[in-house]
């Protein structure tokens, strides 16, 4: 039953720190930290501080415990890259706005009202 217990606990850190992973390097690549919240990494630091303690120090499992401390030091660069980022990114810059992928929402409002202008004279949509 412990090594049951142990495999899952196991499988549960490598979940946790497969899911942190990720969003690090888009934070990174991106440079930028929006949709992130640094209270939510913050929970998860109180979490992987709270799981390491009791492994390490109650259970005496160093292998749990490990990757509770690999899953705390991904939360710690989170909140430090949110932070870092959220600074850096106050004033958009404007290439950073074109990019964007609602960018073919405005070329597929072109594109429409050009066919309406075509097709009744108009220039504007009516509003209905």
């Amino acid at each position: 039953m412990t090594t049951l217990i142990a495999t899952i606990s196991m499988l549960a850190a490598l979940i946790g720190i497969a899911g942190i992973v990720p969003q690090l390097i888009t934070m990174l690549r991106a440079r930028s930290s929006a949709g992130q919240s640094t209270v939510g990494w913050s929970f998860g630091i109180a979490t992987n501080a709270s799981l390491a303690f009791v492994n390490l120090l109650g259970y005496h499992a160093l292998v749990l415990g490990s990757g509770n401390l690999a899953s705390l030091s991904g939360c710690l660069t989170a909140v430090y890259l949110v932070r870092r980022f959220r600074r850096a990114a106050a004033e958009p810059a404007a290439e950073t706005v074109t990019d964007l992928r609602t960018q073919e929402f405005e070329v597929l409002r072109e594109a429409v009202l050009i066919e309406h202008h075509r097709r009744t004279g108009e220039r504007e949509l009516a509003l209905a």
